[in-house]
């Protein structure tokens, strides 16, 4: 029988309930972001709560404090047994404030619209009222991505809360958190569930990642808090069910990943322009760029113009050159062009790009190709190059636009994409911010490909530099610590009554996430299942499922199974 500890004594639907907790419960035996059940004279209400505040029984309390000197033991014996007295009739005692999410009448659960009368009871939520209202794990579609935290200290809900994965991949999503509160570990998991699920058949049409892998922490190792190596991330953990490419030489190397490499010439002034503000390109030399390029090509250097650009094949020493410059851009263009090239002799120090005049393997067209075409998914984890924001944010932009391009090009010929992809992109601020939503190809992917199946995974600890438009275009978010108030009212957009949830957002501790959306049904926040126990855990589901289908197959052609182990 679950507790009850409290009874509503006030409150309303957009300003949230109000509750007193019982005789025999203290503040101290609840916390804040759990959920509740509130049982209504006719249906059930779930709640969450949001704040506790202490009942000082008008000036009674404090006059009480007054008295003391601090010294005398009699007085305090008497204060406490004024207090406790108090406290039996109801005069001094605590307050709960509590956010209804959800109602449960005539057989189904709809977002609270009422409110439960006054004195109706608030208890601890049991195994059979969590399933009524958030449904159960299949391990097909429903996945469980946490436990609810209980209102009672020292009592655990042992029920783990469902997210509907194929509903999540149909439109973009965002895992929104300050560093340290579990991002990576929640990204891994989700992914993890993005695998299953195509192997378990949930989705109609495959699902392919692409994870653009800022600190090789799904690629490879997953870190804790402290930097050390706390399990394996999904890529490695699955590593037949991906191709793992890095910028990084010596790491792909020492840890058999595919090197990522680019040739000069498919390096496009779409990329530049994309990367401009990482690279530190003034404004007028961008809007001059297509310019010049087209200037370059027509004074015979054609697909070399990006190295006439940085400087590498000479130019700027022709006084015959930079008299047509002055004349056909004016006399600024020179100066612009040069101050441009000392910024882009950085790609001359990048090993990933390069530089001879030979056609080589392009990385970018092989992961295209596999992504829309292939079977596995891709990860570019980035290495040394993690925290280098140029190498981080050409290479995504670089293969972005080419998804981009080729996808729009299959549409336009009336074909129809084999698969859907998801796109986890760290950091995405970078791309997506107001000044630069237009310029990436992040932008037009957004804005034209996620009805066609390719959507965002966006990853970032700053809601509040996320262009409005993009966040719009959210149908889940996975909102962990976030403690800006900008941050906070970004990320809280799409909530009922949003200004509820400030203190909760505020105060979510490590792997605690806020989750509302398409793919649950109502707003929750739960603790997020432990990585390393979930992946073990995964490798085995996995590894049973492929024995299953083997087994499958060999009874459709010869008549007998796969014995089992």
């Amino acid at each position: 029988m679950t507790k009850v500890f409290a009874r509503i004594i006030g409150g309303s639907l957009t300003g949230g309930l109000e509750a007193h907790i019982l005789k025999g419960f203290s503040s101290e035996d609840v916390r804040i972001g759990s959920i509740t059940i509130v049982q209504g004279r006719k249906y059930l209400f779930l709640a969450l709560i949001s704040n506790i505040k202490l009942n000082p029984g008008s000036d009674i309390a404090s006059s009480i404090v007054r008295g003391e000197n601090g010294f005398s033991e009699d007085m305090r014996l008497a204060q406490n047994y004024v207090a406790d007295g108090l406290k039996r009739e109801g005069v001094l005692g605590a307050e709960l404030s509590l956010i209804p999410v959800a109602i449960f009448r005539d057989d189904r659960t709809e977002i609270a619209d009422s409110l439960p009368e006054l004195m109706s009871l608030v208890r601890a939520p049991g195994e059979e009222d969590l399933k009524l209202f958030y449904g159960g794990v299949d391990h097909r579609r429903f996945w469980d991505i946490g436990l609810p935290k209980s209102p009672i200290t020292a009592e655990n809900v042992n029920v783990h809360i469902p997210i509907d994965v194929d509903r999540l991949v149909r439109g973009c999503f965002a895992i929104f958190g300050k560093s340290g509160t579990g991002k990576t570990f929640l990204g891994n998991l989700i992914a993890t569930y993005i695998v299953l699920a195509n192997i378990s058949g949930a989705f109609e049409k495959k699902v392919k990642l692409l994870i653009f892998d800022m600190h090789s922490e799904y690629g490879l190792m997953v870190k804790d808090q402290k930097g050390d190596e706390y399990a394996e991330g999904v890529g490695l953990a699955f590593k037949s069910e991906f191709l793992r490419y890095t910028p990084d030489m010596a790491l792909a190397k020492e840890c058999n990943l595919e090197p990522f490499k680019v040739n000069y010439r498919r390096i496009t002034i779409s990329d530049l322009l994309a990367s401009g503000d990482a690279l530190g390109l003034t404004r007028n030399f961008m809007d001059l760029l297509p310019s010049f390029v087209n200037y370059l090509k027509s004074r015979g250097f054609k697909s070399n113009w990006l190295k006439a650009i940085c400087g590498f094949i000479e130019l700027s020493d022709d006084e015959k050159v930079r008299k047509e410059l002055r004349e056909r851009f004016g006399i600024g263009a020179l100066s612009s062009l040069l101050s441009a090239r000392a910024r882009l002799q950085i790609l001359k120090r990048f090993e990933f790009i390069s530089w001879g005049d030979d056609e080589e393997e392009d990385s970018a067209s092989n992961i295209i190709q596999e992504l829309l075409d292939g079977y596995k998914h891709v990860i570019v984890s980035f290495g040394r190059y993690g925290d280098n924001r140029i190498a981080y944010m050409l290479i995504t932009n670089i293969i972005a636009r080419r998804l981009w391009m080729e996808s729009i090009r299959r549409i336009m010929m009336g074909k129809q994409l084999n698969c859907r992809v998801t796109i986890f992109l760290e950091e995405a601020h970078k791309f997506l911010g107001p000044k630069f939503y237009y310029m990436t190809p992040f932008g037009d992917i957004a804005r034209e490909l996620r009805k066609r199946g390719i959507i965002l995974c966006i990853i970032d600890q700053r809601p509040s530099q996320i262009f409005e438009d993009v966040r719009a275009m959210l149908w889940n978010n996975f909102i962990m610590c976030l403690t800006d108030e900008k941050d906070v009212e970004a990320a809280s957009k799409g909530l009922p009554f949003p200004r509820l949830f400030k203190p909760i957002i505020e105060n979510l501790k490590r792997r605690e996430v806020l989750i509302f959306g398409e793919a649950i049904s109502i707003p929750s926040i739960v603790r997020v299942k432990d990585y390393k126990i979930t992946i073990r855990d995964a490798k085995k589901f996995y590894e049973k499922q492929l024995s299953e289908d083997e087994s499958s197959k060999l009874m459709e052609q010869y008549g007998y199974g796969v014995k089992e182990k």
